[in-house]
């Protein structure tokens, strides 16, 4: 249900909700009133409570600026020519594409892929979890379909 959200530019999805925290949840037990459920993905918890991510393997985070960089990691190999670039305004992997400027000229074109940065804090989400109206209405619908299947 979650994964149905757009992400925040509206960029093609990566469906992390699907394959990581959908594939990571398990019911680990229950009783007459309560069930436990887990979720392995360690990256759920930094959305359901807020995080400060750092680096663990890099010197920085890097924070896709275009669709094209959304979801590929740098070091994959994907986006080709990617080189560091330091400015005011702060530090980014781009790639440069050479174009003919005027007089004959070759001119330098720079396409910004990543910004570099320390950290970031992800606040915390608070559609991490369904709602308790939701969780209810899924139980519903199942146990409907449960004695629906067990009266035929």
């Amino acid at each position: 249900m979650r994964d149905r959200t757009p992400n925040r530019h509206n960029w093609p999805r990566t469906h992390w909700w699907n394959r990581k925290v959908a594939n990571s949840t398990a019911l680990a037990g229950f009783t007459d009133h309560d069930a436990t459920i887990t979720i392995a993905e360690p990256g759920f918890a930094a959305h359901y409570f807020g995080a400060t991510i750092r680096p663990k393997e890099a010197e920085a985070l890097a924070i896709p600026m275009t669709a094209e960089a959304y979801g590929v990691r740098p070091s994959s190999g994907l986006i080709r020519g990617l080189f560091p670039i330091t400015t005011s305004k702060g530090s980014y992997l781009v790639t440069q594409n050479f174009e003919s400027g005027p007089h004959g000229f070759q001119r330098a074109r720079l396409k910004f892929f990543y910004r570099l940065v320390g950290s970031v804090i992800l606040k915390r989400d608070p559609d991490a979890l369904p709602s308790q109206s939701a969780i209810d209405a899924e139980l519903t619908e199942q146990t409907r379909a449960h004695f629906a299947s067990q009266a035929t």
